[in-house]
Protein backbone atom coordinates (compact mmCIF):
# COMPACT_ATOMS: atom_id res chain seq x y z
CA UNK A 1 0.00 0.00 0.00
CA UNK A 2 1.33 3.51 -0.95
CA UNK A 3 2.17 6.38 1.85
CA UNK A 4 -1.00 8.12 -0.70
CA UNK A 5 -4.14 9.17 0.52
CA UNK A 6 -7.67 10.22 -0.31
CA UNK A 7 -9.91 11.99 2.42
CA UNK A 8 -13.56 11.18 1.84
CA UNK A 9 -16.40 12.43 3.96
CA UNK A 10 -18.68 9.78 5.39
CA UNK A 11 -20.77 9.55 8.06
CA UNK A 12 -19.60 9.54 11.41
CA UNK A 13 -20.99 6.50 12.58
CA UNK A 14 -19.43 4.76 8.92
CA UNK A 15 -16.42 6.25 9.71
CA UNK A 16 -16.25 4.81 12.94
CA UNK A 17 -17.26 1.57 12.24
CA UNK A 18 -14.36 1.41 8.90
CA UNK A 19 -11.03 2.80 10.90
CA UNK A 20 -12.57 0.44 14.04
CA UNK A 21 -12.41 -2.10 11.22
CA UNK A 22 -9.21 -1.67 8.83
CA UNK A 23 -6.98 1.00 10.95
CA UNK A 24 -6.47 4.88 9.97
CA UNK A 25 -5.76 5.30 7.19
CA UNK A 26 -8.12 3.01 5.79
CA UNK A 27 -6.29 0.26 3.96
CA UNK A 28 -8.98 -1.86 2.00
CA UNK A 29 -7.72 -5.47 1.53
CA UNK A 30 -5.58 -5.97 -1.64
CA UNK A 31 -8.05 -6.56 -4.37
CA UNK A 32 -11.22 -5.13 -3.15
CA UNK A 33 -14.34 -3.93 -4.69
CA UNK A 34 -13.56 -0.81 -2.89
CA UNK A 35 -9.70 -0.64 -4.29
CA UNK A 36 -10.35 -1.30 -7.63
CA UNK A 37 -13.39 1.81 -7.21
CA UNK A 38 -10.02 3.92 -6.14
CA UNK A 39 -7.93 2.57 -9.05
CA UNK A 40 -11.23 3.34 -11.76
CA UNK A 41 -10.96 6.59 -10.24
CA UNK A 42 -8.00 7.97 -9.36
CA UNK A 43 -6.38 10.24 -11.83
CA UNK A 44 -3.14 12.53 -12.18
CA UNK A 45 -3.45 15.95 -10.00
CA UNK A 46 -4.96 18.63 -12.74
CA UNK A 47 -2.68 21.67 -12.64
CA UNK A 48 -5.57 23.70 -11.71
CA UNK A 49 -6.03 21.97 -8.28
CA UNK A 50 -4.41 21.34 -5.05
CA UNK A 51 -4.07 18.20 -3.42
CA UNK A 52 -6.05 16.97 -0.85
CA UNK A 53 -5.68 17.56 2.88
CA UNK A 54 -7.02 15.97 5.70
CA UNK A 55 -10.16 17.66 7.74
CA UNK A 56 -11.70 16.56 11.02
CA UNK A 57 -14.63 15.53 8.63
CA UNK A 58 -12.87 13.76 6.63
CA UNK A 59 -11.50 10.27 6.35
CA UNK A 60 -8.28 9.07 5.17
CA UNK A 61 -8.23 6.08 2.62
CA UNK A 62 -4.76 4.57 1.26
CA UNK A 63 -4.47 4.30 -2.62
CA UNK A 64 -3.60 1.18 -3.51
CA UNK A 65 -0.13 0.95 -5.82
CA UNK A 66 -0.21 -0.58 -8.73
CA UNK A 67 1.69 -1.01 -11.77
CA UNK A 68 -0.42 0.86 -13.91
CA UNK A 69 -1.29 3.59 -12.29
CA UNK A 70 1.78 4.21 -9.10
CA UNK A 71 -0.10 6.06 -5.95
CA UNK A 72 2.89 8.87 -6.27
CA UNK A 73 1.36 10.16 -9.95
CA UNK A 74 -1.76 8.70 -9.14
CA UNK A 75 -3.64 10.35 -6.22
CA UNK A 76 -6.16 12.41 -6.84
CA UNK A 77 -10.04 11.65 -6.68
CA UNK A 78 -12.77 14.04 -8.53
CA UNK A 79 -15.45 14.94 -6.54
CA UNK A 80 -17.45 12.29 -8.29
CA UNK A 81 -15.03 9.82 -7.65
CA UNK A 82 -15.06 10.15 -4.15
CA UNK A 83 -19.05 10.12 -4.30
CA UNK A 84 -18.43 6.26 -5.93
CA UNK A 85 -15.91 5.33 -2.88
CA UNK A 86 -18.24 7.04 -0.20
CA UNK A 87 -20.79 4.71 -1.93
CA UNK A 88 -18.76 1.32 -1.73
CA UNK A 89 -17.40 2.21 1.69
CA UNK A 90 -21.85 2.67 2.85
CA UNK A 91 -22.56 -0.30 0.84
CA UNK A 92 -19.82 -2.22 2.78
CA UNK A 93 -21.43 -1.26 6.29
CA UNK A 94 -25.29 -1.98 5.29
CA UNK A 95 -23.81 -5.76 4.26
CA UNK A 96 -22.42 -5.74 7.49
CA UNK A 97 -24.79 -4.54 9.75
CA UNK A 98 -27.33 -6.97 8.01
CA UNK A 99 -24.92 -9.93 7.87
CA UNK A 100 -24.23 -9.53 11.74
CA UNK A 101 -27.51 -8.62 12.76
CA UNK A 102 -30.15 -10.06 9.78
CA UNK A 103 -32.56 -11.83 11.43
CA UNK A 104 -33.08 -10.57 14.75
CA UNK A 105 -35.79 -13.50 15.48
CA UNK A 106 -32.60 -15.72 16.19
CA UNK A 107 -31.31 -13.54 19.13
CA UNK A 108 -32.68 -13.92 22.76
CA UNK A 109 -32.15 -10.50 23.59
CA UNK A 110 -33.86 -6.50 23.67
CA UNK A 111 -33.15 -5.20 19.76
CA UNK A 112 -32.16 -1.97 21.04
CA UNK A 113 -29.59 -4.11 22.94
CA UNK A 114 -28.38 -5.75 20.41
CA UNK A 115 -27.50 -2.98 18.65
CA UNK A 116 -26.13 -1.37 21.59
CA UNK A 117 -23.99 -4.71 21.55
CA UNK A 118 -23.04 -4.27 17.48
CA UNK A 119 -22.19 -0.93 18.09
CA UNK A 120 -19.31 -1.84 20.90
CA UNK A 121 -17.96 -3.99 18.99
CA UNK A 122 -17.70 -1.90 15.74
CA UNK A 123 -15.98 0.94 17.66
CA UNK A 124 -18.82 2.69 16.87
CA UNK A 125 -20.45 5.72 19.71
CA UNK A 126 -23.22 4.73 21.26
CA UNK A 127 -25.35 7.81 20.33
CA UNK A 128 -25.83 6.77 17.09
CA UNK A 129 -27.45 3.43 18.33
CA UNK A 130 -31.16 4.90 17.23
CA UNK A 131 -29.26 5.67 14.06
CA UNK A 132 -28.53 2.26 13.25
CA UNK A 133 -31.67 0.46 14.48
CA UNK A 134 -33.52 2.82 11.72
CA UNK A 135 -31.05 1.70 9.00
CA UNK A 136 -31.59 -1.82 9.50
CA UNK A 137 -35.83 -0.95 9.96
CA UNK A 138 -35.16 0.53 6.50
CA UNK A 139 -33.13 -2.37 5.05
CA UNK A 140 -35.73 -4.68 6.04
CA UNK A 141 -38.88 -2.65 4.91
CA UNK A 142 -37.68 -2.20 1.56
CA UNK A 143 -37.43 -6.12 0.74
CA UNK A 144 -40.60 -6.35 2.50
CA UNK A 145 -42.31 -3.99 0.13
CA UNK A 146 -41.16 -6.14 -2.61
CA UNK A 147 -42.57 -9.11 -1.22
CA UNK A 148 -39.34 -10.36 0.27
CA UNK A 149 -39.73 -11.76 4.00
CA UNK A 150 -36.50 -11.85 5.79
CA UNK A 151 -37.91 -12.50 8.82
CA UNK A 152 -38.38 -16.03 10.01
CA UNK A 153 -41.92 -16.99 10.95
CA UNK A 154 -41.76 -19.66 12.99
CA UNK A 155 -39.44 -20.31 16.58
CA UNK A 156 -37.73 -23.01 17.42
CA UNK A 157 -40.06 -24.94 19.96
CA UNK A 158 -38.50 -26.98 22.42
CA UNK A 159 -39.77 -30.92 23.49
CA UNK A 160 -42.06 -30.61 26.30
CA UNK A 161 -40.67 -33.63 28.41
Amino acid sequence: MSQFCVYIKLKPFVRQWLVNALGEPVVFPSQSIENSTIHSFVIKLPKDKQPDVATPETTPIAIPDSASKPAQYYNYLTPRGKVAVEECCEHLFRRCLWNELGDMSDLGCNMMTAIYAWCEKHGIDIDYADTIRQRYYRIREQYAKKGIDLMKKTKSKKKAL
